[in-house]
């Protein structure tokens, strides 16, 4: 059974213990801004927290290495490193991230699993404004996803979004 990581509308109504994922942004003077973040509506389980943690250290060590001259193959290798360490791996079902400018989703695309033709191993540029989102959906239970914009700096990347984690 595919999961989405997109919701689709449904009747169903809210309940304590589902998962709430929330994906948001702004545009200031026509720049857009991307974040993602999970919610529990009641204590998580193990794996749920045991997961959560791991997605946030995902995104904090990937926007360490943004930094230019960087491949997004490398920032979603590394993604995919981390989430196998743990056994997470085939429960990544989309690309680590997206550039993001005028448009939500533009320039850059950082899987290295696109299975688009459009996708091309690219090295960052300074200044470049990224999304860093990697996610884990189980098939019938549930899913997160944390996600930041960051820009490309020299010393790694600079994390844009400030909600919190």
């Amino acid at each position: 059974v595919l999961f989405r990581s997109h919701h689709r509308p449904t009747k169903r109504k809210l309940k304590k213990g589902d998962l709430v994922q929330i994906d948001m942004g702004v545009k200031v003077e026509d720049y857009c801004s991307d974040c993602s973040r999970v919610f529990f509506t009641k204590k998580p389980t193990k794996e749920q927290k045991s997961v959560f943690d791991l997605l946030v250290k995902i995104v904090k060590e990937t926007t360490a290495m943004a930094k230019p001259g960087i491949s997004n193959a490398a920032l979603d290798r590394r993604a995919c490193e981390m989430l196998k360490q743990e056994g997470y791996e085939q429960y990544f079902l989309h690309s680590l991230g997206h550039g993001v400018g005028l448009d939500v989703h533009e320039g850059v695309n950082l899987s290295s699993r696109s299975k688009s033709k459009a996708f091309k191993k690219v090295k960052l540029l300074p200044n470049e404004v990224i999304t860093t989102e990697p996610g884990v959906y189980f098939a019938g239970k549930w899913g997160m996803r944390v996600e930041d914009t960051i820009i490309v700096r020299k010393n790694g990347g600079m994390r844009l979004t400030k909600v919190r984690y």
